[in-house]
């Protein structure tokens, strides 16, 4: 039996289907589906987490490391660049004390002075490594974290100083590192940090440059 080599796809939930406001993204729009249509010389298995951190994905590579795949796809890092008024224990701890509604009116002050990080810099390139290096593929690719706006820099103070930064250390460390700065803006959603079919057509044909 002939064996397929593996494409394996780590991504937060930018990758994924959704329904937004103005409309909803099929999963047949996704570029991890666009992907699998079109290079069925692979084996594409794809890992996407909701909200993952980069350790939320570095965490689950004891699951495939036995799959030896010859290329492996990252998308992460917005998660972990956002600026944030709590970290993940104290958000939980104050949403389960039921104290979240009071808090909102200090959210944008404590985002701004605190500037929490699920995974500062330097935790974010150590389990950067750590992913790679677990996985061992042949080659690496990361894409990069999506353009800031002047509405979104307003909304997460630092975060567009903060996705230079972490799109160096995703540089670093990958063989081919696909720049998303020329996105259209009507491919990125409402929110940011989402992007519509447009968006998924657009991360798709850039990483065929490289796959």
């Amino acid at each position: 039996m002939n064996v397929k080599p593996v494409l394996l796809i780590f991504t937060d939930s930018v990758a994924l289907p959704r329904k937004y406001p103005e409309g909803k993204i099929l999963w047949q729009e996704t570029y991890i589906a666009k992907i699998r249509a079109h290079y069925p010389a692979y084996d594409v298995i794809n890992v996407s987490i909701g909200g993952a951190s980069i350790k939320d994905l570095r965490n689950q590579i004891n699951y495939y490391m036995v799959l030896e795949p010859e290329i492996v796809l990252l998308q992460c890092g917005i998660v972990d660049a956002a600026p944030r008024a709590f970290g993940r224990l104290e958000l939980e701890i104050v949403t389960k004390m039921r104290l979240l509604r009071f808090t909102k009116p200090f959210v944008s002050f404590l985002r701004r002075y605190r500037a929490h990080h699920y995974a500062a810099p330097k935790e974010f390139e150590q389990k950067l490594v750590a992913l790679k290096e677990g996985l061992n593929p042949k080659r690496f690719i990361a894409l990069g974290i999506l353009p800031s706006s002047s509405d979104y820099e307003i909304e997460l103070p630092g975060i567009t100083q903060n996705t230079v930064k972490y799109n160096a250390i995703l540089k670093k460390h990958s063989d081919h590192f696909v720049v998303l700065d020329d996105i259209p803006r009507n491919g990125i959603l409402s929110d940011n940090h989402h992007v519509n079919a447009i968006g998924q057509q657009f991360i798709f044909e850039q990483l065929q440059k490289v796959l």
